[in-house]
């Protein structure tokens, strides 16, 4: 059975609980993730086609939906572009203008750099965030026995500070879990969270 645009905005309507455009993107129309599962149960009730699970995502918008239904049924006839080929019903059409936008920002870098105007601060200045190495990662006398080039090597590098704090009950980790994770991750946590 062909689906055609005009039952695929009656399921839309039904399940976002008011009309749509046909050109407009479902997400931001008001679909969700789990609008998105009901409409494709609903669309592969309708046409007694196994669907894929990603075909609201592939097709975003009404139209570009029922342009897909309209080529598997013309493929399942053996006519129009799409019964030649490669078999693959062509994706959704990418908006290329489609703007990006910032909402937040976060960042720890050496030195205690935490804001933007701190890192354009030190850039301004030729300045640099590389110190000596701070006396709770390791013992700065192993390296004196290492020979100076090498010494002044592991002496030195760019640090963050109180990297080794990490509020482990906040995110439920076990201390001993705490201490075993990767810096990086404990510190994607905390910056994540913020």
């Amino acid at each position: 059975r062909v689906v055609t645009l005009e039952m695929i905005m009656e399921s839309l309507e039904s399940t976002i609980g008011t009309g749509v455009d046909a050109d407009a993107p479902l997400m931001e129309a008001g679909l969700d993730s789990l609008g998105a599962v009901e409409l494709g149960n609903q669309l592969q009730q309708e046409s007694g086609m196994t669907l894929p699970s990603t075909l609201i995502f592939d097709y975003p918008t009404a139209r570009q939906l029922a342009g897909y239904f309209k080529e598997e049924a013309d493929k399942a006839n053996g006519t129009g572009d799409a019964a030649v080929g490669d078999g693959l019903a062509p994706k959704a059409a990418v908006n290329l203008e489609a703007q990006v936008k910032a909402y937040g920002l976060s960042s720890k870098l050496p030195l205690g750099i935490t804001k933007p105007s701190q890192l354009r601060q030190i850039a301004a200045c030729s300045g640099d965030a590389i110190s000596e190495v701070p006396p709770m990662r390791w013992s700065l006398a192993d390296a004196d026995t290492l020979g100076e080039v090498i010494g002044q090597r592991v002496r030195h590098g760019g640090f963050l500070r109180e990297a080794e704090l990490f509020d482990n009950a906040r995110f439920s980790v076990s201390p001993a879990e705490a201490i075993a994770m990767d810096p990086q991750q404990r510190l994607l946590m905390e910056y994540g969270y913020e």
